[in-house]
């Protein structure tokens, strides 16, 4: 259909926006009508000039115009067309942002309906907790959550999350299983599952959606951490300290404890509440890798070794991204805002340097034991509720199939993750704070490092304590260093791919965290 890739683009849970989608195709139309509405729940395929195709899932509803205005008022970014059907005047919109749809979706899931398609099942799943609760409830209210995620999430009564995968894929889940996985090992960090729908045949199962108990939460760690660092910039910019008087202490591959610390001026502007909020986080994500590393026995999620075979993979995977970011990089160098070109030009020398230091990741054989990660782990991921952090998403890297996303790795690939979400947040509290002045900006730099530096020290000292004697994190201090310093970055040269898409002064944090990693090895 013509009108579909405009609405595919326009969608924020469409990944490849940035693509040229040559055609699109349905696969599967699952009929979710109601005698109020026509709907059909629709696999579509996408395809594109340069790239392989992808699966995605739309509700394709239609209703009558004086139906639509709670749609059309509330969701305007629901409607994909205009259209007239059997001679009446409607909106082509996507359903799953109908309250009437999204209603059925929960009572089809506490009842454990079954909806026979051709071949295929469309399953709705519940345990009994939710099946009781279906019974209970008397007036369960749908709201759309306004999310920016790669998914659509529906909250029925600030009690359970439906979410709807919008990009599928015919092998098996990762956000999924996860949470099965965590779920049946009794994990306490993560919101508690509750169903699931699915769409069966002989062959596979293609997981629609997921839903889990409705965490009560204050914010995302990303937002809640931002906050003091408002009141940080604050107090900053009030006192007349000299960011140089005190050397940054410290290496992210020889983290200290705050306790540690010798800079005076961080000591009285870090807020103590975040120092503490920080390193429970350390500590919460060395739980959730000891869980994902406990099992024994199912194949998806006991730890293997690594081989030198798989470490020399790790460095072919590497090579690509680096020659394909130095070739956009210099392709888009003009388009680099003025006042960072420079800073960022200094890592044009740098090419052979950066895949020097990729190639540490097979220098020699690395003693440690590959595991399922979060995949994705970001602070927008973590939730905290007040008391404690809950980790959500597992779905893994967007862009990649579900096949690649579920390959076991090093939990440092999140550590490296994590770090760089903190990385951006610290310039963030600047460069989106409406209390500072651009001419302020660089006068800042030092601090947004110093902050981003201690932070990430203190989560790191917590997360190794806690993670002491686990066979998935290096003994040895080289190897602990070269490993890190690898994903660290990997993920940085990924960061700078996505900067340059249309690069802003945000492409300054990657810069800087790879011109630092290479400063480590310079003789």
């Amino acid at each position: 259909m013509d009108v579909l890739p405009s609405y595919l683009k326009h969608s924020r849970w469409f990944e490849s926006r940035y693509q040229k989608i040559r055609r699109t195709h349905v696969l599967k139309l699952i009929d979710y009508s109601s005698k109020d509405r026509n709907a059909y729940i629709t696999l579509l395929e996408v395809r594109y000039e340069s790239r392989l195709p992808e699966l995605y899932q739309v509700c394709m509803a239609f209703s009558e115009k004086t139906k639509t205005e709670t749609i059309t008022d509330e969701y305007p970014q629901s409607i994909i067309c205009q259209a007239k059907i059997g001679g009446v005047e409607g909106y082509l919109y996507d359903g799953f942002f109908d309250p009437e749809i999204q209603l059925r979706l929960f009572n089809n899931i506490v009842n454990k309906k079954r909806l026979l398609t051709g071949n295929t099942t469309m399953r709705f799943i519940a345990n009994k907790k939710l099946s009781q609760y279906g019974q209970d409830a008397e007036d369960v209210k749908p709201r759309i959550m306004n999310m920016r995620r790669t998914n659509t999430s529906i909250l029925y009564n600030n009690d359970y999350l439906l979410k709807i995968y919008r990009k599928l894929d015919k092998s098996v889940n990762p956000d999924l299983q996860l949470t099965e996985f965590l779920d049946k090992i009794e994990f306490p960090y993560i919101p508690k599952y509750a169903g699931k729908i699915d769409l069966q045949n002989h062959e596979h199962a293609i997981a629609l959606g997921k839903i889990q108990e409705a965490e009560d939460y204050q914010n995302d760690a990303r937002h809640y951490f931002l906050d003091f660092l408002q009141r940080y910039y604050e107090t900053v910019q009030m006192r007349s300290d000299d960011a140089e008087q005190f050397p940054l202490k410290g290496l992210f591959t020889k983290p200290i404890a705050y306790e540690e610390m010798e800079d005076e001026h961080m000591i009285e502007i870090l807020n103590m509440v975040a120092v503490e909020q920080v390193r429970l986080l350390g500590e919460r994500t060395a739980e959730l890798h000891a869980a994902l590393a406990s099992e024994k026995e199912d194949p998806e999620f006991y730890p293997e070794e690594f081989s030198l075979h798989y470490q020399r993979s790790l460095f072919s995977s590497f090579q690509s991204p680096v020659r394909e970011v130095y070739h956009t990089l210099e392709r888009k160098y003009d388009q680099i805002p003025e006042n960072i070109r420079d800073d960022v030009g200094r890592i044009f020398p740098l090419k052979h340097k950066v895949l020097q230091v990729l190639k540490k990741v097979y220098s020699n054989k690395l003693d440690i034991m590959k595991i399922r990660t979060h995949g994705n782990f970001k602070l927008r991921h973590v939730l905290f509720t007040g008391r404690d952090f809950v980790f959500i998403n597992f779905e893994g890297s967007p862009g990649k199939r579900y096949s690649q996303r579920r390959l076991k790795k090093s939990p440092l690939s999140d550590i490296a993750s994590i770090i760089s979400s903190f990385h951006y947040i610290a310039y963030e509290g600047i460069l989106k704070n409406q209390n500072i002045r651009k001419e302020d900006i660089n006068a800042l730099r030092p601090w947004a490092e110093k902050w981003f530096h201690y932070m990430v020290q203190i989560y790191l000292r917590a997360y190794l304590d806690r993670t002491n004697g686990n066979r998935f994190i290096p003994e040895n201090d080289e190897d602990f260093k070269n490993i890190l310093n690898v994903f660290l970055l990997e993920m940085a040269i990924h960061r700078l791919s996505d900067e340059l898409e249309a690069p802003s002064e945000r492409i300054l944090i990657p810069t800087i965290c790879i011109l630092k990693i290479i400063e480590q090895y310079d003789d």
